[in-house]
């Protein structure tokens, strides 16, 4: 499996959650979602841990999220490493591969995580500008 496969069964599996929970589109949960991708796959920091609030409005739709987000971020915690990608900035691009959309709606990764400018980090993944 390429971490093509694991970013678009992530983007199908959000949004199946998108179909019954549309406030996954929304600022608060992009923003929810991409840190917690962020702090525990694209710059591991060990105290952080998953949270159980993305701020989606039902206790259904938080879990579904936070499944679907475990699923990806173990997979390609395994799968990078692999595939050679050792650093924050080929983490990000991996995440934010503009080639990859869902097949249900054709939603790219800024859609549901916004997107995060490269050039705002530097090598270990902390931000430039506050």
């Amino acid at each position: 499996m390429l971490m093509d496969d694991l970013l678009r069964n992530l983007l199908n599996a959000l949004d199946l959650i998108g179909r019954t929970s549309p406030e996954i589109y929304y600022s608060v949960c992009r923003e929810e979602m991409g840190e917690a991708v962020v702090n525990l796959c694209l710059k591991p920091t060990p105290e952080c841990t998953m949270p159980d609030d993305f701020g989606l409005w039902s206790a259904e739709g938080n879990l579904a999220v936070k499944l679907a987000l475990e699923r990806y971020i173990s997979s390609a915690r395994v799968l990078a490493p692999e595939m050679g990608l050792s650093t924050f900035h080929e983490r990000l691009e991996a995440f934010q591969y503009e080639s990859v959309c869902s097949d249900l709606e054709g939603n790219y990764p800024d859609d549901f995580f916004g997107w995060m400018d490269p050039d705002a980090f530097d090598v270990d993944g902390r931000p430039l500008f506050d």
